[in-house]
């Protein structure tokens, strides 16, 4: 996965905050990539309201 890829918000894996939960379903830009310390891949997701929000690789699906 790149920047500028359009994903899908395919699941979620962790309990997250009603904001958070609406976004399932929905399709967004990669706008930042991070790794964290146990080497999982978080990808930085902007929506079409210009939110942007934070989700585990297994949780996004390449269009």
């Amino acid at each position: 996965m790149s920047l500028g890829q359009t994903v899908i918000v395919n699941r979620l894996v962790t309990a997250h905050s009603p904001q958070i939960n609406v976004k399932l379903g929905h399709k967004g830009l990669v706008r930042a990539l991070k790794l964290t310390s146990q080497n999982l891949k978080l990808f930085m997701i902007e929506f079409k309201d210009h939110s942007r929000i934070w989700f585990f690789e297994q949780e996004v699906l390449i269009i």
